[in-house]
């Protein structure tokens, strides 16, 4: 259902769009699997991407580091590293 809130907010001039916004699915489950996989190499998770700039994939890091999908990233990590050792 239509929230004239939600449309002030998405039309007014001083909104500010998220890095996550400018992600689609599929390049954000392509970071979270180059990540897991490679590791901060953001340069060659931007050419798997294919459509983001190192620079862009890094400001992703940045953000994604906030979210429920990095806390099960670094718990995967520390997984496998228990195995290791």
């Amino acid at each position: 259902m239509y929230k004239k809130k939600d449309l002030d907010v998405l039309i007014n001039p001083l909104y500010v769009v998220s890095v996550f916004e400018k992600w689609s699915p599929l390049e954000i489950a392509i970071f979270e699997e180059s990540i897991l996989k490679f590791g901060k190499q953001f340069e060659f998770i931007a050419e798997l991407v294919g459509s983001k700039s190192p620079k862009d994939v890094y400001e992703f890091y940045l953000e994604w580091k906030g979210t429920s999908h990095f806390k099960s990233y670094k718990a995967a990590v520390m997984s496998a590293l228990s195995l290791i050792h």
